[in-house]
C-alpha cells in the first residue's frame, strides 16, 4: 500500500462551492468503489489525506458513498432546481491532457450529469493548468499529493494561513485552524494524535476535498532479486538495497 492520494479540489472563491449541500451531492455522485474495480485497478480507496499505513490514521470518519437520491435531495435544498434540460447548475473542470486525468474528467462528467449538474471540461498544457491552480483560478480540478509522511499536510493545505500558498482552495474553519494551531505545537505524541484525529473528522465532514483513492506501489523485478523492501512512499532506496543471487 502507498501513501500517494488523489483528491478533487474544489474552489471556496466560488459560492456555489462553498455550500456544503453542494460539496456533499457532488461527494454522493461519484461511485468510486465502481471506479477502482474496472478504471484505477491498484489502487485503494481513501477517506482523506492520510491511508490506514499511517499511524496517525483516523479510521472513524465520514465516508460518502454512491447515493444519488440523496444527492439530488441536498441539491433542491440548496435551491439548484432542474431546469427544462434537467440542469442544476454548471461547474468548470480544469485539467491535463493526460490521459489519467482525461478518463477521470470523462468519469465525474458522467458522475455528475445524474445529478443535474454540468461539467465543462477545460484541457490544458500541463505549465498553463498548474499556474491556474496555484492562482486560485479554478473551479474543480484532480491532483495528488505524493509521498505524505506525517499529519502536518492538513496545516499545509487547509490552514487558513496558507491561502495563496498549498491552500488552493481559499478553505476557511476557524475551528479546524485553532485545532492545527495546537496541533503543530504540541510535544506529547498521544495529545498531538488525539488533536489530529479531530481535524481528520472535520475535514472528512466540511469536505475542502473530496477524497479519491491510494496509489499502490508495484516493484517488477526477476526472480533472482532478494531483499526486496518496499516503502509506502515508493522510495527508491528500495533499488539501492537489492542484491542478487549468484
Amino acid at each position: 500500500p502507498g501513501v500517494n492520494v488523489s483528491y478533487l479540489a474544489m474552489n471556496f472563491r466560488n459560492p456555489k462551492l462553498a455550500d456544503l449541500r453542494v460539496r456533499q451531492a457532488i461527494a454522493l455522485a461519484i461511485n468510486i468503489d465502481e471506479v477502482l474495480k474496472y478504471r484505477f485497478v491498484g489502487c485503494y480507496r481513501a477517506t482523506g489525506l492520510l491511508g490506514p499505513i499511517h499511524s496517525d490514521y483516523e479510521a472513524q470518519t465520514t465516508n460518502y458513498n454512491l447515493d444519488l437520491s440523496r444527492a439530488e435531495n441536498l441539491l433542491d435544498t440548496a435551491g439548484f432546481r432542474k431546469n427544462a434540460d434537467g440542469l442544476r447548475l454548471t461547474l468548470e473542470f480544469k485539467t491535463t491532457g493526460d490521459k489519467t486525468a482525461l478518463d477521470f474528467a470523462r468519469i465525474l462528467s458522467e458522475s455528475l450529469r445524474k445529478i443535474g449538474i454540468g461539467l465543462k471540461i477545460r484541457t490544458s498544457e500541463f505549465g498553463t493548468f498548474y499556474s491556474d491552480i496555484k492562482q486560485g483560478n479554478f473551479e474543480l480540478y484532480t491532483s495528488r499529493w505524493i509521498g505524505i509522511s506525517n499529519p502536518s499536510i492538513f496545516y499545509r493545505v487547509f490552514h487558513s494561513s496558507q491561502i495563496g500558498k498549498l491552500n488552493r482552495g481559499a478553505y476557511r474553519n476557524p475551528a479546524l485552524d485553532r485545532l492545527l494551531d495546537q496541533a503543530m505545537v504540541e510535544p506529547q505524541d498521544m495529545k498531538r494524535r488525539e488533536l489530529f484525529s479531530k481535524v481528520q473528522k472535520i475535514v472528512a465532514d466540511d469536505l475542502p476535498y473530496i477524497f479519491l483513492w491510494h496509489w499502490n506501489n508495484t516493484f517488477i523485478g526477476s526472480r533472482d532479486m532478494k531483499d526486496v523492501v518496499m516503502y509506502p512512499n515508493g522510495n527508491y532506496i528500495t533499488l539501492a538495497n537489492l542484491v542478487r543471487n549468484p
